[in-house]
């Protein structure tokens, strides 16, 4: 079936596990991906409550405490490698087409790199997806000690929910990331060559690593990430940290148009804004200078359209929670007939956005997934 509509619109990774859910989805980066150069502004966060239930939650920041506030900077150390720099650690992350990996830490004692790293986070990420693997890795402890480190993981997205800001300012259909990680590890002297069997090392006894992170749309970072350590058979934790990212010192990072561009939608969306005003043509002003064939059967969005002088063109396809899927930039002189097109392959059915700026003009309009 086909609609016509117009529209105002450490080391070397040995192996990278695919997410299935992010095989069925559109493999191209997403707007959650860190970038070489950002700095955020990071607190500690205390005193917060988070309630969970049936694939929804409420984190409340209304009456939290923050605390310390400190500069966590991105550096690139090579094309795909990042490392996450706060004043007393740094993790370690690669990207893999829509997937983040987490690929070892270091905290001032202890030093290891993941060969076969952590999947952290994909794009298309929904509740109830997981994925599970093993991981394994190198490194030290104060220089005297060889660390070997192995373990399962599981990265799952258990909830999707709300984040009461401490204005009293709600950030809707936020993401809640959660890594379980168990970690055991074996050493030896530095000066000693130990080779220990992956067998004898799951037998030792482990902590259990749990890292939940919590993604809203239009926000490239994490706005709170929670971190727990637990002695395994406990419940309680050796350990526990939480940190808080404020979205407006997000919105301060440097070129960050895919972000920018949720933001303004979902701006949109919570004024009430109707489909006329996100360009329906049936109520709109003017003549739009394009037109959209979408073909289910291809499940595909064919844009074709004029210029009358030199522009650039850019189409970023979101769901109507303002996640990026797929994002599309063209340059063409003054023409006519000009095509591109954006997949929604694997996508679930239900509502999504097409953002089209041409030039200056920027158009927007929602449509459905059968």
């Amino acid at each position: 079936m086909k609609k016509s509509f117009y529209c105002a619109l450490l080391v070397s990774i040995m192996s990278l596990a695919v997410p299935p859910s992010a095989a069925a989805s559109v493999n191209t980066p997403g707007p959650k991906t860190p970038r070489a150069g950002d700095r955020l502004r990071m607190e500690t966060l205390k005193d917060f409550v988070l309630d969970i239930s049936e694939g929804f939650f409420l984190l409340d920041l209304s009456e939290a405490e923050f605390s310390n506030p400190s500069s966590f900077d991105y550096l690139g150390v090579s094309d795909k490698r990042l490392a996450g720099e706060g004043p007393y650690s740094r993790i370690y992350i690669e990207e893999a087409g829509d997937t983040s990996y987490y690929c070892g830490y270091e905290d001032g004692k202890t030093s290891v790199l993941f060969s076969t790293p952590v999947v952290w986070y994909w794009e298309g990420i929904h509740v109830g997806d997981s994925i599970t693997g093993s991981y394994a890795g190198l490194g030290s402890f104060c220089n005297r000690l060889h660390l070997v480190q192995e373990g399962t993981y599981v990265t799952k997205m258990p909830a999707e929910g709300i984040i009461v800001l401490p204005s009293s300012d709600t950030l809707r259909h936020v993401q809640m990331v959660v890594t379980t990680r168990r970690v055991a590890t074996a050493s030896s002297p530095i000066d000693t060559l130990s080779v220990y069997d992956s067998d004898i090392i799951q037998h030792l006894s482990a902590m259990t690593e749990k890292v939940s992170r919590f993604f809203a749309p239009g926000y490239r970072y994490p706005i709170v990430e929670i971190s727990e350590l637990i002695l395994e058979g406990t419940d309680i934790p050796l350990r526990k940290s939480a940190f808080f990212c404020s979205p407006y010192s997000q919105e301060e990072l440097a070129y960050d148009e895919e972000n920018e561009a949720v933001r303004e939608m979902l701006f949109l969306s919570r004024r009430g804004a109707s489909g006329a005003v996100l360009g329906d043509n049936a109520q709109d002003e003017g003549i739009r200078p394009y037109h959209i064939l979408q073909d289910d059967a291809a499940s595909r969005l064919t844009v074709t359209y004029d210029l009358t002088e030199a522009s650039t063109v850019r189409a970023l396809l979101c769901n109507s929670y303002g996640m990026v899927y797929q994002s599309v930039t063209q340059h063409h002189d003054a023409g006519s007939g000009y095509t591109l097109t954006l997949s929604y392959a694997g996508l679930y059915h239900g509502q999504y956005a097409v953002r089209l700026s041409i030039g200056e003009e920027t158009f927007m309009e929602i449509f459905n997934v059968p």
